[in-house]
Order: C-alpha cells, then structure tokens, then sequence
C-alpha cells in the first residue's frame, strides 16, 4: 500500500506506444512534477491580467484539443 502512488506515477510517465505519449501527458498537456526539480524563483513583481490569463486560457484549450485529436489520429 505504501508504494500504490509511486507505482500510479510511474504508470501514469509511461510512453504508450500507440500514441507516442504518457497518459498523464495526454490528459493535461504537460508533465507532472516528480519533487525533485529545482525551484523557480517567483517574481512577485509580475502580476498577471485578466485579459492576460483569459488569453492564456484560450490557448490552452486550444492546445489540449489539438492534442486530443493527435492522440485520436495515433490510434486510428
């Protein structure tokens, strides 16, 4: 029981090979953080807009449905 979440990370960061990509990459667009990467500096001086986060939403969603049909055409 102890090893269940290390063992669903590592599942979920396996490259299928019918469409190239993790499950997890597949799902979200991006990779998930093990902990062991360095930290980021945060700039508090950057504040982000609304139109600014709205925008960067759009694109998002525009990139996860370009992904969902890549990985819709992998597997046909």
């Amino acid at each position: 029981m102890d090893y269940l979440p290390l063992g669903e990370f590592v599942a979920n960061n396996y490259v299928l090979t019918t469409i190239g990509l993790t499950p997890f990459f597949a799902n979200k667009g991006y990779y998930p953080q093990s902990g062991i990467e360095p930290l980021k500096p945060i700039n508090k001086k950057l504040l982000y807009r609304k139109r600014f986060k709205i925008l960067l939403t759009n694109q998002y969603t525009d990139y996860i449905k370009n992904l969902l049909n890549y990985c819709k055409g992998e597997m046909a």
